[in-house]
């Protein structure tokens, strides 16, 4: 019995020591896996400094480098510049807005002085197309033969239009007129009615067109000289005041003797009294 119990004692005691070693065995592995994988981070974190290290080294040199240098200073030129470019800028439109002022003042002055010739003017010399530039009742037409009635019955009406400021209507009807009796006597006093008429509905550009078209084709037509101060007419509505006083010299030059003259020359004493 007592031999019984010896051989449990010692089984047990094995037993027991065999686990402790077990136990101490596990626990070393593991510690060891532990400073393995710390060590492991610790080379990771050294690669990682020496590379930012590395970095931080090659950036100092390019700052301290030249080229960046010369790079900072082209930035700093070209914001220079782009401020110069700006403010250039602005005196421009400054100097655009007070031209278009001058200009706007400018007509108005023109406008001004005008109206005051015409208002002083007397009433026969007012530049509007006139019924006595007609022919006289049965006059003969040394180019054609005597006026049909159709053709003085539509001149008249388109007269009509245009006296009575009618200005579309009077522009289709001397137009229509023009096409329909080309070797009509009245042609000239067509033309410059359809220019007229054109100037009345403020396309100045168009009635400059059409009365220049006059002057060249019938430059010894009673009406040339009242194209041409239609002309200057419009030149002064689209404020190009050199031409009109360039028309108006021509005018005066062409036929000085023309029931419009002395309009002219009060006209050009107001332009040459104005200061552009």
């Amino acid at each position: 019995m007592r031999q019984l119990i010896l051989v449990l004692t010692s089984a047990l005691a094995f037993l027991a020591l065999t686990q402790t070693a077990h136990a101490g065995l596990f626990s070393d592995d593991e510690a060891r896996k532990k400073i393995a994988d710390l060590q492991q981070q610790v080379e990771s974190q050294n690669q990682a400094n020496q590379a930012l290290s590395q970095r931080i080294a090659t950036m100092e040199a390019v700052i301290k480098g030249q080229g960046l240098i010369d790079l900072l200073t082209q930035v700093d030129q070209l914001k220079q510049d782009l401020s110069n470019v700006k403010g250039q800028l602005e005196v421009t439109n400054h100097n655009l807005d007070m031209a278009q002022q001058r200009q706007k003042d400018l007509y108005v002055d023109v406008d001004g002085r005008l109206r005051k010739i015409e208002t002083a003017a007397p009433a026969s010399a007012v530049n509007t197309p006139a019924a006595t530039d007609a022919p006289t009742a049965g006059a003969i037409n040394p180019n054609s033969a005597v006026e049909a009635p159709t053709e003085s019955k539509d001149f008249d009406a388109a007269q009509t239009l245009l006296k009575t400021g009618k200005y579309k209507e009077a522009f289709d009807a001397f137009g229509k007129f023009i096409q329909t009796y080309p070797g009509s006597a009245r042609l000239p006093e067509a033309q410059y009615s359809l220019g007229f008429s054109q100037f009345s509905l403020k396309n100045y550009k168009a009635a400059i067109a059409t009365q220049q078209k006059l002057v060249k084709t019938y430059p010894d037509s009673a009406k040339a000289p009242d194209a041409m101060f239609n002309i200057a007419n419009a030149q002064i509505q689209l404020a190009d005041i050199d031409s009109a006083k360039k028309t108006l010299k021509e005018l005066l030059s062409k036929y000085p003797g023309s029931e419009i003259a002395p309009n002219a020359k009060r006209r050009l004493s107001v332009l040459d009294s104005i200061k552009s």
